[in-house]
């Protein structure tokens, strides 16, 4: 990494600092289940190609929730996403 880029990564860490954060993100929430967990994850495999999906499992009778599709861009394992797809998820 060039002196360029480590100034450039400086200067966006000291812009971030200043930030204003969103009203609605709490960071310690944010870690556990959220308001559409607990969620169940499943795996399909169709026309040769394995799926993964992960729906919200909650007792509240809720008619719709939000829904994220997510493509990794490298030739990573479902491993390398489980814990944050599970918990995004759950965010709704």
């Amino acid at each position: 990494m060039g002196l360029v880029s480590y100034i450039f990564v400086f200067l966006f860490w000291l812009t971030a600092l200043e930030a204003t954060p969103f009203d609605d993100c709490n960071f310690a929430e944010e870690l556990g289940v959220g308001d559409f967990g607990p969620v169940q994850f499943e795996s399909i495999t169709w026309n040769g190609s394995i799926y993964y999906c992960v729906y919200p499992t909650t007792s509240q009778d809720i008619s719709s929730f939000p829904l994220l599709t997510y493509m990794h861009g490298s030739t990573g394992q479902w491993e390398m996403y489980n814990e944050t797809l599970l918990r995004v998820s759950s965010h709704g």
